[in-house]
């Protein structure tokens, strides 16, 4: 065993694991006053449930078993017998490898919850991210990472998840919105309630995300230290893209803003970070955060017909689907033996692989979340009632508030309110049983 690549590969997990609670900082501080703590326990509720299912099922369904589409439930509760004596690449334990794709497979459904808030139960939420991470994420991870994965066996590149983490968690986001139908309650005034916390969740998500890339790696190198920089590089280009066209637009930047095309270079840079040379890591990060400038003006005024609430598929879906295009564009052997050239290296066969990935990632990620929905629905609601969307989540389905006093928002009438509510509801049921 190399204790040294093992210990980067330990660390970088815990990396990957604090940007969870970033993403909670991040969409709380985005979302309205009245769901800040449903907001906050979406992620939490991923950092608590995924990991048991990730060791129970995931795993296994992701890296076990020959068939190019579908993995076995072989190595269900990690079973092998002799699993300390079984080694991942560059010498690592395979626990330790699985135990970094744990905080990948954590991290994904807490994305989603981005386009739901304010109108998607808490149970329904629960129940929802264990039968997507079984039944989608673990499905895309074997597909593209397993070496046996049909979409691995074409040469696909997906360095660090751009593909199998944010264009799935990002189409099931855009999905799960359109199927929940827009918010009928929204007051603008009362949005992004918490400016520091989306500072302080997107500096969280920035800082874990060098685990995110830079572990992918699975060892020190100079692999390493390039997915390192262009991490960075990519990143910081696409901020400074982002606010000249604001500045350009409206001749101010905003923290949102700014937090939003952070993840958006972020996400780009994610399947290219260890196959492309370093200065095109900057120009994958402009391009991603001019086209995604503008299609969140597009996405905005649709708003009323398709409510992903805090934008996940642009910041996330197209971030990924971009960048996994540019990854094919810029790829370099010289960088990583193991991918390929890229287009402007003369390999247009290349896109064509990119491609296929591409349309099959979007496809069954849009599907799978459709019939996962409908199915959750046939034996409760996915979405609250037109009162509890109106009082908000964090009173209706936790009977907590993130504030004793909030500005234009009285808790302690709405608590009247829903109780009155409740009793109404009661009594109607029981006029109805007699």
């Amino acid at each position: 065993m190399d204790y040294i690549n093992t210990f980067w590969v330990i660390f970088s997990a815990l990396l990957v694991w604090l940007m969870v609670f970033g993403v909670a900082f991040f969409y709380s501080g985005l979302a309205p006053e009245r769901n800040a703590v449903n907001t906050l326990k979406m992620s939490f509720a991923a950092a608590a449930i995924i990991p048991i299912i990730w060791w129970v099922f995931g795993s296994s369904l992701a890296f076990s078993g020959s068939n190019p589409f579908f993995g076995n439930i072989s190595d269900v509760f990690l079973s092998h017998q002799d699993l300390a004596k079984i080694l991942a690449p560059n010498n690592i334990p395979f626990i330790a490898f699985i135990f970094f794709q744990m905080m990948f497979a954590t991290l994904s459904p807490a994305i989603i919850s981005g386009s739901v808030v304010g109108r998607m139960s808490f149970r329904g939420y629960c129940l929802f991210i264990i039968l997507w991470s079984i039944i989608v994420y673990s499905t895309v991870a074997h597909w593209l990472w397993s070496e046996h994965g049909w979409l691995a066996s074409l040469g696909v590149m997906d360095f660090a998840g751009g593909l199998v983490v944010h264009t799935t968690a990002g189409v099931s986001a855009l999905t799960l919105a359109i199927i929940l139908k827009p918010r009928k309650y929204t007051d603008q005034s009362k949005e992004h309630h918490n400016i520091p916390f989306v500072l302080l969740g997107v500096t969280l998500i920035w800082f874990g995300w060098f685990g995110f890339n830079a572990g992918s790696t699975l060892n020190i190198s100079f692999l390493t230290v390039v997915a390192s920089l262009n991490t960075l590089l990519a990143t910081s280009s696409a901020i400074i893209i982002w606010v000249l066209l604001s500045w350009f637009e409206k001749k101010q930047s905003t923290i949102v803003g700014t937090s939003i095309a952070t993840v958006v270079g972020l996400v780009a840079i994610t399947p290219a970070a260890g196959f492309v040379p370093v200065w095109s890591s900057v120009l994958i990060g402009a391009i991603t955060s001019v086209i995604c400038y503008y299609a969140l003006k597009i996405q905005v005024k649709f708003k009323h017909k398709v409510d992903d609430v805090l934008d996940v598929f642009v910041a996330h879906g197209l971030s990924g689907i971009i960048g996994s295009l540019l990854t094919a564009v810029f790829a370099s052997k010289l960088i990583n033996p193991d991918g390929h050239n890229g287009l402007i290296y003369g390999n247009f066969h290349v896109i064509g692989i990119e491609l296929i990935a591409i349309v099959s990632v979007v496809v069954f990620s849009a599907l799978a979340t459709y019939l996962i929905a409908k199915f959750i629905m046939l034996f409760g609601k996915l979405r609250v009632s037109d009162e509890e969307e109106k009082l908000g989540l964090d009173l209706t389905q936790h009977n907590e508030v993130a504030y004793s006093s909030l500005k234009g928002y009285n808790y302690l009438q709405a608590k009247v309110l829903h109780k009155k509510a409740q009793r109404y509801r009661q009594l109607k049921s029981a006029q109805k049983l007699k």
